[in-house]
């Protein structure tokens, strides 16, 4: 009776399965460098935007709270501080990394409608911190509004996610 396998000599087919490993193994290491080498560029990139959510604490404000995303190019975001309303950013000029200068107003849903409010914020972005002023009424208050950076990434991935 013959055999239905190939006459392979046992060290030949030994070396054959060892050189298919160690393909394999390779070829999963080169996988996950370049998933982890993709990882790091795509959070370095979010690192370094403008974009995310900051707060700080004022001593004449209180609680200050900025939020900035991109819908496609054009940068939006909202401001919240004191008790006062939301406002939300009304600059449409794009905006440099380095140097900040946003405009805030009230929304155009806002109920009281005769009521209008500017605000100004100036300042540098600088590693992921905003340090400025806020303009109110021609009053400046001084702010620095550090950038809460894991709540940041999941609204970053979630407005990816949700459009």
């Amino acid at each position: 009776m013959k055999s239905t396998y190939p006459n392979l000599h046992p060290k030949e087919n030994v070396i054959d399965r060892q050189s298919r490993h160690f393909m394999n193994i390779v070829l999963s290491m080169f996988f996950l460098l370049a998933v982890a080498g993709i990882t790091t560029v795509c959070v370095l990139w979010m690192l370094g935007d403008l974009t995310g959510e900051y707060s700080c604490v004022s001593p004449r404000l209180g609680m200050v709270r900025l939020s900035l995303f991109r819908k496609g190019e054009v940068l939006k975001g909202d401001l919240f501080y004191a008790h006062g309303a939301r406002l939300e950013l009304i600059t449409t000029g794009s905006v440099r990394q380095e140097d900040v200068k946003l405009t805030f107003g009230t929304p155009r849903d806002y109920p009281r409608k005769g009521v209008l409010r500017r605000v100004d914020l100036i300042g540098k972005f600088e590693n992921g911190a905003i340090f400025g002023v806020l303009v109110d009424g021609g009053t400046p208050y001084p702010v620095n509004l550090h950038r809460n950076i894991i709540y940041s990434m999941v609204k970053r991935f979630s407005s990816i996610f949700t459009g």
